[in-house]
């Protein structure tokens, strides 16, 4: 008889054990984040490098695909620019609905990578790559690249104007635009020169960037500095603004005569 009861007893214990791990299960099922869709409306074509993408200032909608209920995820735009949602409910399979967000890009045209990720209950982590273009002044034609046309002012460097500060590990590439026009003039015998400077030339101590190039174009970010020229390129290892910088002795810098003109790329797909 004793031992029927304690028979029974354990049976109700595995019951009640059963029912609780039941209900744990079932608290802590989290949401999903699938997949990311970059929606084509207002997408346009870059003819020069045959890639789409959307013009800086144009609202692009995005749609993120799951399943169940996220507490919170977050959305990186690629452009340094996050933002969390709560809340949200994909629904179950059959009956899926996305997270609907718009975003207008500000910052440098280029490559970027849209992340989207669960942050509270909710699993995944999903990106798409995306490519925002400059504004055009021509009907049909878009490019991601940046045009600056610059001369000696009063500084030795100056920022580019009306960009954003680069992040850490950005992508940036320099082009030069050629022409005999496209030179500056170091106020010296045979000192005409393009973005490369002084062919094979390393500047000495009484020139602002020692080692680099003579009268060439130099790059800075915070305290990085970059050998510039018609075809170069550098990854950013700190943030800050992008400068452009004349290597030259020939001071002060407005008796220098001429201008360079170059096509900044950058490209954010892996910044931070």
């Amino acid at each position: 008889m004793k031992q029927k009861k304690i028979a029974r007893h354990g049976w109700r214990l595995l019951c009640t054990a059963a029912v609780v791990a039941t209900v744990l299960i079932e608290g802590c099922s989290f949401g999903r984040v699938d997949s990311i869709e970059v929606l084509p409306t207002g997408r346009k074509l870059d003819l020069d490098r045959n890639v789409y993408g959307f013009v800086k200032g144009d609202l692009v909608e995005f749609q993120m695909w799951g399943v169940g209920k996220c507490t919170k995820a977050r959305l990186n735009f690629g452009d340094g620019v996050v933002i969390y949602e709560d809340n949200i409910d994909f629904g179950e399979a059959g009956a899926i609905m996305p997270w609907v967000v718009k975003h207008s890009y500000q910052g440098w045209a280029g490559p970027k990578t849209i992340m989207a990720e669960g942050v509270t209950n909710c699993r995944g982590r999903v990106t798409a790559p995306i490519r925002i273009f400059m504004p055009s002044n021509t009907f049909g034609s878009y490019r991601e690249d940046f045009q600056l046309a610059f001369r000696p002012g009063s500084l030795v460097c100056e920022p580019v104007p009306n960009v954003p500060p680069l992040r850490p590990n950005t992508l940036v590439n320099i082009t030069g635009n050629s022409g005999p026009r496209l030179r500056i003039n170091f106020n010296c015998i045979f000192c005409s020169f393009n973005p490369d400077g002084e062919p094979g030339s390393r500047a000495p101590n009484n020139f602002p960037f020692p080692g680099l190039r003579k009268y060439s174009l130099v790059l800075r970010v915070g305290t990085q500095l970059e050998q510039g020229g018609m075809n170069e390129s550098f990854i950013t290892r700190q943030s800050g603004p992008l400068e452009v910088c004349f290597n030259t002795d020939s001071l002060p810098l407005l008796d220098n005569t001429g201008a360079w003109s170059i096509l900044i790329v950058v490209d954010e797909s892996n910044a931070p």
